[in-house]
Protein backbone atom coordinates (compact mmCIF):
# COMPACT_ATOMS: atom_id res chain seq x y z
CA UNK A 1 0.00 0.00 0.00
CA UNK A 2 1.26 3.36 -0.60
CA UNK A 3 1.01 6.92 0.21
CA UNK A 4 0.08 9.23 -1.96
CA UNK A 5 -0.30 12.88 -2.26
CA UNK A 6 -1.01 15.82 -5.03
CA UNK A 7 0.64 19.26 -4.80
CA UNK A 8 -0.31 22.36 -6.52
CA UNK A 9 2.80 25.06 -5.99
CA UNK A 10 5.32 26.99 -7.77
CA UNK A 11 9.36 25.62 -8.37
CA UNK A 12 11.40 27.52 -5.91
CA UNK A 13 14.03 27.14 -8.42
CA UNK A 14 15.44 25.50 -11.38
CA UNK A 15 15.39 21.63 -11.31
CA UNK A 16 18.51 19.87 -10.50
CA UNK A 17 19.59 17.00 -12.70
CA UNK A 18 22.77 14.78 -11.84
CA UNK A 19 23.98 11.02 -12.86
CA UNK A 20 23.96 8.27 -10.24
CA UNK A 21 25.48 5.13 -10.93
CA UNK A 22 23.78 5.72 -14.80
CA UNK A 23 20.53 6.44 -13.90
CA UNK A 24 19.48 9.97 -13.96
CA UNK A 25 18.28 11.86 -10.54
CA UNK A 26 16.26 15.31 -11.16
CA UNK A 27 15.59 17.36 -7.68
CA UNK A 28 13.14 19.64 -6.96
CA UNK A 29 11.26 21.77 -4.86
CA UNK A 30 7.72 23.60 -4.95
CA UNK A 31 6.09 26.53 -2.66
CA UNK A 32 2.51 25.61 -2.02
CA UNK A 33 0.28 28.41 -1.39
CA UNK A 34 -2.46 28.50 1.23
CA UNK A 35 -4.78 30.82 3.40
CA UNK A 36 -4.98 31.30 7.08
CA UNK A 37 -6.85 33.66 9.25
CA UNK A 38 -3.48 35.72 9.45
CA UNK A 39 -3.12 35.36 5.68
CA UNK A 40 -1.04 33.49 3.28
CA UNK A 41 1.89 31.10 4.06
CA UNK A 42 3.24 28.25 2.08
CA UNK A 43 4.88 25.03 2.52
CA UNK A 44 7.80 24.17 0.66
CA UNK A 45 8.18 20.41 -0.06
CA UNK A 46 11.48 18.55 -2.06
CA UNK A 47 10.82 15.66 -4.04
CA UNK A 48 12.86 13.19 -6.55
CA UNK A 49 12.29 12.16 -9.97
CA UNK A 50 13.90 9.25 -11.33
CA UNK A 51 15.21 8.50 -15.28
CA UNK A 52 12.38 9.55 -17.87
CA UNK A 53 10.31 11.76 -15.51
CA UNK A 54 13.50 13.11 -13.99
CA UNK A 55 14.83 14.05 -17.84
CA UNK A 56 11.41 15.53 -18.54
CA UNK A 57 11.16 17.68 -15.49
CA UNK A 58 14.70 19.03 -16.06
CA UNK A 59 14.04 20.03 -19.60
CA UNK A 60 10.57 21.98 -19.56
CA UNK A 61 10.35 23.06 -16.10
CA UNK A 62 12.23 26.13 -14.34
CA UNK A 63 11.73 28.23 -11.33
CA UNK A 64 8.34 29.71 -10.82
CA UNK A 65 6.46 27.37 -13.17
CA UNK A 66 3.00 26.39 -11.62
CA UNK A 67 2.63 22.95 -11.65
CA UNK A 68 0.51 19.94 -10.26
CA UNK A 69 2.25 17.29 -9.20
CA UNK A 70 1.40 13.57 -7.72
CA UNK A 71 3.35 12.08 -5.62
CA UNK A 72 4.31 9.01 -3.89
CA UNK A 73 5.48 9.62 -0.15
CA UNK A 74 8.39 7.89 1.80
CA UNK A 75 9.77 7.65 5.18
CA UNK A 76 13.54 7.59 4.97
CA UNK A 77 15.52 6.37 7.77
CA UNK A 78 18.69 7.11 8.72
CA UNK A 79 21.12 7.78 12.06
CA UNK A 80 22.35 11.43 12.17
CA UNK A 81 25.93 12.03 14.07
CA UNK A 82 24.86 11.07 17.45
CA UNK A 83 23.41 7.91 16.73
CA UNK A 84 19.72 8.61 17.12
CA UNK A 85 17.61 7.31 14.24
CA UNK A 86 15.87 9.44 12.36
CA UNK A 87 12.68 10.28 9.54
CA UNK A 88 12.08 12.20 6.88
CA UNK A 89 9.37 12.30 4.69
CA UNK A 90 10.35 11.95 0.97
CA UNK A 91 7.83 12.85 -1.93
CA UNK A 92 8.79 10.53 -4.86
CA UNK A 93 6.93 11.92 -8.26
CA UNK A 94 8.30 8.11 -9.50
CA UNK A 95 5.61 6.31 -10.66
CA UNK A 96 3.20 9.48 -10.74
CA UNK A 97 2.35 12.74 -12.70
CA UNK A 98 3.57 16.02 -13.74
CA UNK A 99 1.84 18.61 -14.99
CA UNK A 100 2.15 22.42 -16.31
CA UNK A 101 -0.74 25.04 -15.01
CA UNK A 102 1.09 27.90 -16.00
CA UNK A 103 4.73 28.78 -17.01
CA UNK A 104 7.07 31.16 -14.96
CA UNK A 105 6.80 33.85 -18.00
CA UNK A 106 3.25 33.54 -18.92
CA UNK A 107 1.39 33.26 -15.18
CA UNK A 108 -1.90 31.83 -17.13
CA UNK A 109 -3.58 28.68 -15.97
CA UNK A 110 -4.41 27.88 -12.71
CA UNK A 111 -3.66 29.35 -9.66
CA UNK A 112 -3.23 27.92 -6.28
CA UNK A 113 -6.35 28.84 -5.15
CA UNK A 114 -7.72 27.28 -8.17
CA UNK A 115 -9.05 29.70 -10.33
CA UNK A 116 -8.76 28.89 -13.61
CA UNK A 117 -7.64 31.62 -16.29
CA UNK A 118 -6.36 31.83 -19.90
CA UNK A 119 -4.13 28.63 -20.83
CA UNK A 120 -0.46 29.13 -21.68
CA UNK A 121 1.64 27.19 -24.63
CA UNK A 122 3.14 25.53 -21.64
CA UNK A 123 -0.17 24.74 -20.07
CA UNK A 124 -1.57 21.85 -22.19
CA UNK A 125 -2.18 19.31 -19.56
CA UNK A 126 1.38 17.75 -20.18
CA UNK A 127 1.74 14.34 -18.06
CA UNK A 128 4.64 11.85 -17.68
CA UNK A 129 3.88 8.75 -16.02
CA UNK A 130 6.25 6.24 -15.05
CA UNK A 131 5.73 2.09 -14.61
CA UNK A 132 6.50 1.56 -10.86
CA UNK A 133 8.47 -0.71 -11.58
CA UNK A 134 11.21 1.33 -13.27
CA UNK A 135 11.80 3.41 -9.48
CA UNK A 136 15.13 2.66 -8.11
CA UNK A 137 14.03 1.64 -4.93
Amino acid sequence: MRARAQFIGRLTKDPEKKDIGGTTLTTFSLACNFKTKEGKKADFFDFEAWRQAGDYISEYAKKGDLVVVQADLRNDKFTDKQGNERKKVKNIVVPMSFEFLASAGNQSGIDAEGVEAKSSPKATATDIAIDPDEAPF
